[in-house]
């Protein structure tokens, strides 16, 4: 069996979205009336709420159930809480049948002047190693 779809309905939902969209529907009092955390009572904000859900797990399981059964209108592909993957064009750009112009960063590979010649290296090391090879 394949199962290529996440059953999971916060999957690519973030806790500030659901946090934003909470507080846009039901207000602050809504909130601190609905669930009863200080974080939604006294001097509520996005930023200081955010800090306490992500340190205390059963406030913040509390606030994604209140997200869960609370009933969202549909929304458009542009309002979607879910974070969409950001392309960029040029990478999908098709690529160009005529040559580049740009000069190759790779060096050319040159031919042997001397087919029946070996390119020989010199160095201490291969000088010993092409000396006792021909003893």
């Amino acid at each position: 069996m394949n199962y290529s779809s996440n059953h999971d309905p916060l999957h690519g939902v973030t806790l500030k979205t659901i946090v934003t969209r909470l507080q846009e529907k039901y207000g602050w009092q809504g909130l601190a009336d609905r669930i009863r955390i200080n974080c939604f009572s006294h001097d509520p904000s996005i930023q200081s709420s955010l800090k306490f859900l992500r340190k205390t797990p059963w406030a913040r399981k509390k606030v994604e159930a209140l997200y869960i059964r609370t009933k969202w209108p549909a929304l458009t592909q542009e309002q979607s809480p879910v974070k969409k993957p950001v392309t960029d064009s040029k990478s999908e750009a098709k690529p160009s049948s005529k040559p580049s112009s740009k000069p190759s960063s790779e060096p050319k590979s040159q031919p042997n002047p001397e087919p029946n010649k070996k390119n020989v290296v010199s160095s201490p090391w291969a000088d010993a190693a092409n000396n006792r090879s021909k003893k």
